[in-house]
């Protein structure tokens, strides 16, 4: 992963990520790196009001903590 073991990325970054495959989507979690990782969506409203969870403007990519 990068230096951190977190960092946060704009949904175009996230979508580049995959197309780059330096985030994969396996049968057995999320990968960033060969490293397992947690994708955890930033929302800018309150959570009352999304009606999509999976469409945020930016995303958190960190290491899973097992």
């Amino acid at each position: 992963m990068k230096n951190t073991k977190e960092f946060t990325v704009s949904k175009e970054e996230l979508t580049s990520l995959f197309k780059e495959k330096k985030l994969q989507d396996r049968n057995n979690g999320w990968f960033y790196e060969d490293k397992e990782v947690d994708i955890i969506a930033l929302h800018n409203k309150e959570t009352k009001y999304i009606s999509n969870i999976f469409n945020a403007d930016y995303y958190r990519i960190k290491k899973k903590s097992r």
